[in-house]
């Protein structure tokens, strides 16, 4: 991801500078022609003084994707996504989110939104079939109903109901179908209406369970096996 300020219609990249001992921003004295580029591609100029994190290396990836696929197939991309991209720069320390990369180094994840009109322009050029919905819509077409009414108690309802949020998880997140040489083929998680039938058995902490116990239980059912 490239971090960039646009000052008189131009944007400058923000790099990472020592000051006093301690990381900061520093800004690039020239101009950035690929983030210029990436912009006038969108038809999209944001408000002056503004922040925004882009990914140079979309359209690359897409062609890796493209060549995986050959002339049929289809993937399915989820992950937060902004359009058009703005300041989405985020970090993740012990389940806690914060927006400061620069601070405990090495101890945090960093992320940015994926920019969505931009994916799926390059998409379509790549000879795809491209649509997306958010994670609501997905998880609402592949049965969510279904599964929530087959939950036990109100604690694991109400989690459940976290990822279908449209001021949270189930609308920050989109889900991406990319379709090739798929004629008529319409994905399941993107077509709603379907009658799912009730599942066979949900997952669901009992109430008389410590979280410490159950998370010991998973690590153990998923520890890593024996060198073949």
């Amino acid at each position: 991801m490239h971090r960039a300020i646009l000052h008189h219609g131009k944007f400058r990249e923000l790099r990472v500078g020592l000051e006093n001992d301690t990381f900061t921003w520093v800004e690039d004295a020239q101009s950035e022609p690929a983030i210029d580029a990436y912009f006038a591609e969108l038809h999209y100029l944001p408000p002056e003084g503004s922040l925004v994190d882009v990914c140079l290396d979309l359209a690359e990836w897409l062609t890796l994707i493209a060549g995986r696929l050959d002339d049929r197939g289809a993937a399915l991309m989820l992950d937060y996504a902004a359009s058009p991209p703005r300041d989405s720069l985020l970090t993740y320390y012990r389940h806690t989110m914060g927006s400061d990369p620069l601070i405990r180094l090495g101890q945090q994840d960093i992320s940015a939104h994926v920019d969505l009109r931009t994916l799926v322009r390059l998409a379509i050029a790549q000879g795809f079939k491209a649509g997306a919905t958010a994670q609501r819509g997905l998880l609402l077409n592949l049965g969510f109903q279904q599964v929530f009414e087959a939950l036990p108690g109100p604690t694991n309802r109400r989690e459940l109901t976290t990822l279908v949020d449209p001021q949270g998880l189930g609308g920050q997140i989109a889900a991406v179908f990319l379709l090739r040489g798929l004629e008529g083929y319409k994905p399941v998680g993107a077509v709603g209406g379907r009658d799912w039938p009730p599942p066979l058995d949900v997952p669901s902490l009992p109430p008389d369970q410590e979280e410490a116990d159950f998370l010991t239980q998973w690590r153990e059912a998923f520890a890593p096996g024996p060198d073949p």
